[in-house]
């Protein structure tokens, strides 16, 4: 049980660090975030991993982990994927 304590426990205060940084700069700094980069994909990510470890952690623990960091890595490149040109241009013109 300690363990889901911690889990909690780090998520609850990753959001109390959002909503404070949030209203403590807006104030003195115009920014936007995008909801779906910051809260979405996350979101996703957790309840897959939440819906799909308690069913196949046990049985297939290589497999699902295989899964995990697979569609971790497509849901970063797929929401970074504009931001990925500019560090990485496929087209080296010269």
């Amino acid at each position: 049980m300690e363990l889901y304590g911690i889990i909690i426990a780090s998520l609850v205060s990753a959001i109390v660090e959002v909503v404070l940084l949030y209203f403590t700069i807006r104030g003195r700094f115009q920014f936007r975030f995008n909801f779906f980069k910051i809260v979405l994909v996350p979101v996703v990510f957790f309840v897959m991993v939440l819906v799909l470890e308690p069913l196949f952690g046990n049985k297939m623990p290589f497999l699902i982990h295989s899964v995990y960091v697979f569609v971790c890595l497509f849901l970063l490149w797929w929401v970074y994927r504009r931001e990925l040109k500019f560090i990485i241009p496929l087209n080296n013109q010269r």
